[in-house]
């Protein structure tokens, strides 16, 4: 099981693949863009969280048609799971065992939602959680009450 955390507020630059799943250096193109607002203090530059929530989320709206109701698009980044807000099609596998096919067919087929960053493309980390919790829920339906047999 995954520690969560509340989300900081403010994190270095540095630290963006730590927690938003993308590269250092995208997070600078990004703040040159004005896609996300930094800060520099005493030589480090600072980025905020809401400004890369605000992000992503305008980039899920225009790149997916998902419900921007749904309940973990609504809390989406209130806390952090010791995993990147979004992951790179390559990390997908080794942190949920899921192959790259199979997360390019999950996201084709609407189960997890996936965004356009440069040419990269990354999968929003909670979406993934909310798809297994979701299947692991079918799952235990599925199986159901036991039938008991009354033929004699």
């Amino acid at each position: 099981m995954q520690d969560t955390f509340d989300f900081p507020e403010i994190i270095l630059i540095r630290n963006s693949a730590d927690f938003f799943g993308f590269s250092r250096e995208t997070a600078y193109r990004l703040v040159r863009s004005g896609d996300i607002l930094s800060c520099r203090i005493a030589g480090r530059r600072l980025i905020t969280s809401h400004s890369v929530r605000e992000f992503i989320v305008r980039q899920v709206r225009a790149q997916s048609s998902i419900d921007q109701n749904a309940d973990w698009f609504r809390n989406f980044m209130i806390s952090y799971r010791s995993l990147p807000v979004i992951l790179s099609i390559s990390k997908v596998s080794s942190c949920f065992g899921i192959s790259r096919r199979s997360a390019y067919r999950l996201s084709a087929s609407g189960k997890i939602v996936t965004i356009q960053i440069g040419r990269s493309r990354f999968i929003i980390t909670e979406s993934i959680h909310h798809h297994i919790q979701r299947s692991i829920t079918s799952a235990q339906k599925s199986v159901g009450n036991p039938v008991v047999d009354t033929c004699p």
